[in-house]
């Protein structure tokens, strides 16, 4: 899927190269169909290449890939009904990794608004709340930060 290079793609590019961009939590954005526009290096490590996901792929590939998919997609339905504006989510997500084991996250969602009104993107960012393989997971992750800052 191509992915247009307007306004609020070249202002979503520059986020993305901010620091707090390239932070160690898993973050995407998505645009206003909810598919992803982009991710971090956390995010596509973790979760997008276990899963396949690609840039342009709808939202919902990655809740599918959750083991409580079932209540994501119900409390979703409610919350982003036709004429409800959310501006900011959360939820849990519970996702099965292949390395890590059980992990669960803390979905914080926030949207962009842009200068149309009705353009939007969100930008979301998982905060791990367990590790069922604690110990593996943070040796992992602090020989990335490691590699990361070496490498900068």
């Amino acid at each position: 899927m191509t992915l247009k290079v307007n306004e609020k793609s070249k202002h979503l590019i520059e986020l993305t190269k901010s620091k707090l961009f390239e932070a160690i939590v898993p973050t995407y954005i998505l645009d206003e169909s909810y598919h992803f526009m982009i991710w971090n290096k956390s995010f596509e490590e973790l979760v997008a290449k276990p899963l396949g996901l690609e840039i342009g792929m709808h939202a919902v590939e990655f809740v599918n890939g959750c083991e409580n998919r079932k209540e994501i997609l119900e409390r979703s339905a409610k919350v982003f009904a036709l004429g409800k504006n959310a501006v900011t989510d959360h939820e849990s997500l519970i996702y099965k990794s292949k390395t890590y084991g059980k992990i669960e996250f803390h979905k914080l969602a926030s949207a962009i608004h842009f200068k149309k009104e009705d353009e939007i993107a969100w930008v979301v960012s998982l905060n791990i709340s367990s590790v069922e393989k604690k110990n593996e997971f943070f040796t992992n992750l602090m020989t990335t930060i490691e590699r990361t800052v070496h490498h900068s």
